[in-house]
This record gives C-alpha cells, sequence and structure tokens, in this order.
C-alpha cells in the first residue's frame, strides 16, 4: 500500500519497471547514444507523466468547484 501512496495509487507494468531497473546498473565513463527502446521508454513516460498530472489538475479544480 506504502509504494501505491507514493506513485499516487497507480501500478506500473512489469515491463516499464523491468527496462528501467535494467538502466540503474549502467554505469558509463563517457556519453553514449540512447537505443531505440530507450527513446520509445522516455516517451512512454513523458505521456504518462501528462496524463497523470491532467488528472490531478482536474481533480485539484473539481475540489476548488
Amino acid at each position: 500500500m506504502d509504494a501505491n501512496l507514493n506513485n499516487g495509487g497507480k501500478t506500473d507494468s512489469a515491463s516499464t519497471l523491468t527496462a528501467l531497473q535494467s538502466l540503474k546498473h549502467v554505469t558509463c565513463s563517457k556519453p553514449r547514444s540512447l537505443t531505440e527502446s530507450e527513446i520509445e521508454l522516455l516517451r512512454q513516460s513523458k505521456v504518462e507523466i501528462a496524463m497523470r498530472v491532467n488528472e490531478l489538475l482536474e481533480l485539484d479544480k473539481a475540489k476548488k468547484d
């Protein structure tokens, strides 16, 4: 339950979590280009964040009305 509170009550997909966990352990001394799958993951995350922000704004607006 505590994990749900930390991410706004939403559950993440297993594929997203797995991809992010695999990226955690990468340490490079020089920059590299992102792979296609990393670019897609970033785009997906951006869309999911935008959707969640909109949901929160709508909830806040409804509370004020």
